[in-house]
């Protein structure tokens, strides 16, 4: 099977004019940003990270989260950064035609920064989606504040490590490549699910049956991890026994992975 690679930006060797006026702007602070005719009110700081900074934001009468290139770390490094992260609707569309939880809205919004023009990227604030969300990059900012984890026994949390981990095996089955870090949990009606974001860098290649039981145990091994950087003391106790010793993580692992593997070619 054949998949053709996303679309990303035109790569520039050094950044354009436009975007180092915005980014020493946005570096300086005290702006304006608009979009069209109307004045884009900033609000609250939803999450940062080496990318992007995401915000509350207001235009007219419509609230969203807008998310801004970082700046820090220098012009070069942010664009280069932000050239990957405007692939992020492409992804976000292509994961959510497969069924995957994504953000409903995640789209280029065409901006100025104190007159400078700069393409930011408009998305569903956490507080409105349909789920509430866990993201481990931005623990404080998570709407969702209760446990993933309450089963005690260790083989329960491992059966429900695998539970959410097989939403992940539409990714083997595609091809699709993500880093840990798009990886995140939303609580819905159905019970925890994997939800992805943070999705510009992501790759599609041709699918490999050889690879597809490696491709399978990392996603086992990157979402147990993260299960693990999202916990409370109380869950941590719950599933530290799965990762805490090397030999019985490698198990674990191996065995979710299987059942992620399984779902993969069940499903195609």
């Amino acid at each position: 099977m054949h998949i053709e690679p996303l679309a990303t930006p035109e790569v520039a060797y050094e950044p354009p004019e436009e975007f180092l006026g915005a980014y020493r702007e946005l570096s300086a602070g005290h702006i304006t940003i608009r979009a069209g005719d109307g004045v884009v009110e900033i609000g609250r700081l939803l999450g940062s990270g080496g990318t992007k900074t995401v915000h509350d934001a207001l235009l007219g009468d419509e609230t969203f989260a807008l998310a801004l290139p970082s700046t820090g770390g220098g012009a070069s490094s942010a664009y280069e950064k932000w050239r990957l992260a405007l692939g992020e609707p492409a992804s976000t569309d292509r994961l959510r035609e497969l069924g995957c939880l994504v953000n409903p809205q995640c789209a280029p919004l065409l901006l100025t920064v104190n007159g400078y023009p700069l393409t930011g990227l408009k998305m569903t604030r956490f507080q409105d989606l349909p789920w509430s969300i866990r993201d481990p990059k931005n623990l404080t900012s998570s709407p969702y504040r209760g446990e993933l984890i309450t089963q005690e026994k260790p083989e329960d949390v491992e059966r429900f490590v695998g539970d959410v981990a097989l939403d992940a095996a539409v990714l083997v089955r595609q091809g699709i490549l993500l880093e840990a870090d798009s990886i995140n949990f939303a609580v819905a009606p159905e019970g925890v699910r994997l939800y992805f974001s943070d999705m510009g860098a992501m790759e599609i290649q041709d699918v490999d049956p050889d690879s597809m039981a490696e491709e399978a145990a990392r996603y086992a091994s990157a979402v147990l991890n993260r299960i693990a950087r999202t916990t409370s003391a109380d869950e941590y106790r719950r599933v530290g026994p799965l990762i805490d010793d090397f030999k019985e993580y490698n198990a674990v692992v191996g065995r979710v992975g299987v059942r992620i593997l399984e779902e993969a070619l069940r499903s195609e």
